[in-house]
């Protein structure tokens, strides 16, 4: 951990990327995206870079658990170019968390070696983007990890290991052995547990992060959710979302119909709700 200054490359490295190729993608441009740019020799780096990151999952165990690092100030990347707009730069704050959805796709992106070689169509560039933005999670968590103590997220052995009786909620004895109770009886389905995502930390620049699946936006009542109208600017304006997720991407736009009687456009989607505080209107 903290090792981050030794890397093949850098946050300012990934950062130039990311930007170069959001301009890119804005552009609607064409072409093998390290070709075009002249930044083979970035590529070469990165991919020595991502061989580096294979060897800390499987040799040393870093990020193979899902964890987040409560402690660590907010940290904040500044001149960002903005999705769809090159002359405007934003602001985009960094989640010191790695859910199992983040870890998951970022092996899956590892493991895509067209990223490296002829990244020459839109899907491709989408993807680049969005293992550009893990990796700078990724490399700013390690020097925080190397400051404050990284937690486990729920779910996880260590953690569940490490967790008292009163944070189970019982008593430490099984419920199979307790006066009255009948070991045979079938035991109560699980209930279904719903995806908690803050729409604040999603990041416009990871969309395929957020685990839209789980967050029910399919049930009674989403479209009064303070996650609604996000999620449904995340699908309108964001092209991969609708083909990777059609189910929830016909379940937003039916509820909007269902709501404003009329369907969603980019006027209606310009104004966060008022209900918003400051940070969920950035």
């Amino acid at each position: 951990m903290g090792d981050s200054k030794k890397c093949p490359v850098t946050v300012a490295d990934l950062k130039t990327l990311y930007n170069q190729l959001m301009k890119h993608t804005n552009a609607n441009a064409t072409g093998d995206f390290w070709a075009v740019h002249d930044v083979k020799s970035k590529a070469a780096s990165y991919s020595a870079f991502q061989k580096a990151y294979k060897h800390r999952r499987s040799v040393t165990g870093h990020l193979k658990e899902p964890f987040r690092i409560p402690s660590a100030p907010v940290l904040v990347l500044k001149d960002m170019v903005a999705p769809g707009n090159s002359s405007k730069t934003v602001e985009l704050k960094i989640d010191m968390t790695f859910t199992a959805d983040d870890l998951k796709q970022y092996d899956t992106l590892n493991k895509t070696p067209e990223l490296f070689k002829g990244c020459k169509s839109k899907e491709r560039y989408a993807q680049l983007l969005e293992l550009l933005a893990l990796d700078l999670r990724f490399l700013l968590a390690c020097d925080e990890a190397a400051k404050h103590p990284k937690q486990l997220l729920a779910g996880t052995e260590e953690e569940a290991g490490d967790q008292s009786v009163l944070a189970r909620g019982g008593d430490g004895n099984d419920d199979s052995e307790q006066e009255g109770t009948d070991p045979k009886a079938p035991s109560s389905p699980a209930k279904k547990t719903q995806t908690v995502s803050d729409c604040r930390f999603w990041q416009p620049y990871a969309p395929e992060a957020v685990a839209w699946n789980d967050l029910g936006f399919s049930d009674d009542g989403a479209s009064e959710r303070e996650d609604f109208m996000p999620a449904c600017a995340f699908f309108f304006y964001i092209d991969i979302l609708p083909r990777k997720f059609p189910d929830v991407n016909n379940a937003l736009h039916a509820a909007w119909q269902t709501k404003y009687k009329k369907p969603m456009s980019a006027e209606a989607l310009d104004e966060p709700p008022l209900n918003f505080d400051e940070q969920a209107q950035m």
